[in-house]
This record gives C-alpha cells, structure tokens and sequence, in this order.
C-alpha cells in the first residue's frame, strides 16, 4: 500500500498536509524534518477514511520536509515546504523514496493559551491521542496473528 498523491500548504504559521492513498489503507504516518531532511521536527499520525487523509500542524517559520507513508511501513512521499506568516505556498509532491523510516523518538510542541480555543484544542488532542491508541492497538493485533499463524 502507498501514499498516491500529496498536498502541503501553509498559512500564518500553520501547515495542511492532505492526500490520497490505496484504498485499504487505515492510516498514515506524517513525519516533518528541518530543510535538510536529517532533524525530526515533528511525528504524527493521522487515520484514512475512504482513501483519504488530512491533517494541520502548527510550526515555526522555517523551510521543511513532509514525508507522508503508510502507518506500517512503506514508501514515503515527501513535499518541501517553506512556512511563513504571511505568504502562502502549495508545493507538488516529489519523487517518493524508498523505505520507511524508524520513529525513535516524537517530539511534541504544546502551547499553552488563555483563549475559549485552548479548551477546543484539548479536545483535538485527546481525540488524535484516541486514535493513535486505536491505531496501535490494530497493529499490535496485526502483530499477534501473523505469529499464531506461523
């Protein structure tokens, strides 16, 4: 299974990352490095629904790399994206590289606010923090079958 297509765009700060994907996929894994591909900035996941996925990220001005690829490995697509607070840019995807990469370690940004949005923003995160336990849970019974079957 693959990532087919990938959409980047950002505004005030703000990254949408958005595609398409095989139709049996259940989710992917969204990965943002510094402009030279080498640092981890972000890690997330996000779930498929009819072979699509989308996703927001807050981050700093910066240029970075997206790879987007199937949560349980796999080709990853990856965009460039250059994010800045007023302009807005729409990056095409690149070639995808092969091979998936091993998350080690997610680094998470948490900001705290004042606003009537901070309390919305709690609910996001306890709902992407739901998923990913589903997720994981799938996988881990994914796992588990393919050794009893062995």
């Amino acid at each position: 299974m693959e990532v087919l297509t990938l959409n980047a765009t950002q505004s005030n700060g703000k990254i949408s990352i958005s595609g398409t994907t095989d139709p049996d996929m259940l989710a992917v894994a969204i990965t943002v490095y510094d402009k030279s591909g080498t640092n981890r900035i972000a890690l997330r996941s996000t779930s498929v629904i009819n072979g699509e996925f989308s996703y927001e990220i807050e981050i700093a001005e910066d240029d970075y790399q997206i790879c987007v690829a199937d949560y349980n490995g796999g080709e990853c697509k990856t965009i460039t994206l250059t994010v800045a607070s007023t302009e807005e840019d729409t990056p095409t995807a690149g070639t995808p590289e092969t091979g998936f990469q091993t998350i080690t370690k997610v680094q998470e940004e948490v900001t705290p606010s004042t606003n009537a949005t901070s309390s919305s923003a709690i609910y996001v995160y306890i709902a992407v923090g739901l998923v990913a336990a589903a997720i994981a849970v799938l996988f881990t019974r994914r796992m588990l079958a393919k050794r009893k079957s062995k």
